[in-house]
């Protein structure tokens, strides 16, 4: 199936063989920084409370939360992490630390709706009305997420750098070029395409 990640480099091996050149878990790294500015933009929201909340970064934060959340997890969840458990299936470590996170990321995708849904309340509206709940949602959120960012950061990617072939980051790229060319994925600067905080 090719060579090893660790064997290739990262200037070296399959590298020639994707269409736009993006190995895709530097691109998985670029969303996970990506996903901490957005978090961190969140914790700003939240230190605002109950003062009048900034507008601008309510209406910045609703796509990234409606899509860039969305687009990370079914990647994971439906290409990485299977081809994950497919060559890991020999280390024991492996399938919990993946049914783990995928049961985290069953309770993110509704929680970043939700937010989502509440800023879109706020933006309609011009100002926040509950400003307890949405601080006591908000860093509910912020707090889990960069923890999970970390675990992935700290587990997901070295795993993934240790036992996927070359041929196996050729068939993730492929897929996150069959999201984006469906405007649902990977872009050349991270899942989230565009939506990046400025």
């Amino acid at each position: 199936m090719g060579r090893r990640m660790g064997e290739m480099g990262r200037s070296g091996g399959v590298q020639g063989h994707w269409t736009d050149g993006t190995d895709p878990l530097e691109a998985l790294e670029r969303d996970h920084i990506l996903q901490l500015e957005v978090l961190d933009l969140i914790e700003r929201i939240a230190d605002t409370l109950p003062e009048v909340v900034d507008l601008r970064t309510i209406e910045r934060a609703v796509p990234l939360l409606r899509r860039a959340w969305e687009h990370h997890m079914s990647f994971e969840d439906e290409a990485l992490f299977p081809l994950l458990r497919e060559r890991g299936r020999h280390l024991a470590h492996v399938s919990p630390l993946l049914d783990q996170l995928e049961h985290e990321h069953d309770a993110d995708a509704p929680h970043c709706h939700e937010i989502a849904d509440v800023f879109e309340e706020i933006l309609a509206a011009g100002r926040q009305t509950s400003p307890e709940v949405l601080g006591y949602m908000l860093r509910g959120f912020f707090d889990s997420q960069r923890r999970h960012i970390a675990w992935e950061n700290a587990m997901v990617l070295p795993l993934a750098r240790e036992i996927l072939s070359g041929s196996d980051l050729v068939t993730l790229q492929a897929y996150a070029i069959g999201l984006r060319r469906h405007g649902e994925g990977l872009a050349g600067e991270g899942l989230a395409g565009d939506d990046q905080p400025g």
